[in-house]
């Protein structure tokens, strides 16, 4: 699974599916491209890219508050305090907590990433990452995506890694 959720990573980041993936699974979604004159912007290669994540496991730290059902929240999960207290909060009577609890990477891949940033395929890893509850209505979320795209701006992340649960 681990192989597998490194090369989904690998291909989202450089976006070799994007358009198959995120345009046909979600036709909703509208994607912004920044434009200069009648050019797509260049952005920087991936090799020097900061990355961050965004997870809809509604994690939180042990002790922290659950998060609510529906909730459009977003919580900031930061990972230089380690990962050992992270739990999930998402609810779901379908959704199975085995593979989480035995590797985080399952559910928020900072090991996968800190590996592609030594091995120089990223620039560099965010210690700023973000969460949601998943199944929540994105009417509700507008606010939250605000937040985390601000939040991210500032941090200097030029690439996200989406982590659906």
């Amino acid at each position: 699974f681990v192989d597998h959720a490194v090369s989904v990573a690998r291909a989202a980041l450089v976006g070799e599916c994007h358009d198959r993936i995120v345009n046909r699974r979600h036709p909703r979604i509208e994607l912004l491209v920044e434009r200069e004159g009648d050019q797509t912007r260049q952005r920087p290669p991936l090799s020097r890219r900061r990355v961050a994540m965004v997870s809809s496991a509604a994690l939180i730290r042990r002790g922290d508050q659950p998060f609510a059902f529906g909730s459009g929240e977003c919580r900031e999960v930061r990972t230089d305090k380690g990962t050992d207290d992270i739990l999930v909060s998402h609810v779901s009577i379908n959704f199975d907590r085995s593979g989480y609890q035995r590797d985080i990477n399952t559910i928020l891949p900072i090991d996968r990433l800190a590996e592609l940033a030594r091995e120089k395929v990223i620039g560099s890893v965010s210690t700023h990452h973000w969460t949601v509850m998943g199944s929540t209505d994105p009417e509700q979320m507008k606010d939250s995506a605000d937040t985390i795209a601000a939040a991210m701006k500032m941090d200097g992340v030029d690439a996200v890694v989406l982590i659906p649960v």
